[in-house]
């Protein structure tokens, strides 16, 4: 339904919106993360007149959506189309940010203000025990599986979440199961803590 909405009503605001009153001309600030919440945070400081400037450690914007989620869940035209709304509105991105930038070093190129919206970049505790290469932490592997990176992965996949191991990964292809077996599809929502290949 939020689709059909969006495209019966975007060519509409797209007519309607207008830059506010003395837009640019408040406080300038500096949003560390152009994940979800740096972008949405960087839309609403630009409606609201302030010049905004979004720091993002990564090559793009999107954060985890971007680039953890896989593009079967969420197609990467949505995302883009999403960041590209928020420079519409004025916010400047700059890409490839040092991971330690600092709020006192903003403040001091001239920013009034600073949020800090780094997202969720950390895995909990994996309760797997040894070093085996073939586990690996489940935000590392989305996202080297959303690069499209070779991860050598086995006959079969699965992870590990609160206390159950399940398994299955949405194959790049055609899904094709065993005959009488059923896999789970791996979902961003409800990875866990470990993928086991």
């Amino acid at each position: 339904m939020k689709k059909i909405a969006l495209e019966k009503g975007w060519e509409e605001y797209q007519q309607r919106w207008h830059k506010p009153a003395g837009s640019g001309t408040r406080h300038p600030v500096a949003v560390i993360g152009a994940g979800p919440a740096g972008l949405a945070a960087g839309y609403f400081l630009a409606r609201a007149g302030h010049p905004v400037t979004l720091f993002e450690r990564e090559a793009n914007a999107g954060g985890v959506v971007r680039n953890i989620i896989p593009q079967f869940r969420i197609p990467a035209e949505l995302v883009e189309h999403d960041i590209d709304f928020v420079i519409r509105h004025g916010v400047n991105l700059v890409y490839g940010c040092d991971p330690h930038l600092s709020v006192e070093k903003l403040q001091q190129e001239g920013f009034h203000y600073v949020l800090v919206g780094t997202g969720t970049d950390k895995n909990s505790g994996v309760p797997l025990g040894g070093d085996n290469p073939n586990v690996r932490k489940s935000l590392q592997f989305l996202r080297e599986y959303n690069r499209g990176d070779n991860l050598m992965l086995g006959e079969a996949c699965g992870y590990y979440w609160r206390g159950k191991y399940r398994n299955g990964l949405r194959p790049r292809g055609p899904a094709r199961p065993r005959s009488g077996e059923g896999h789970d599809r791996l979902s961003p929502f409800t990875a866990g803590d470990a993928c086991l290949a």
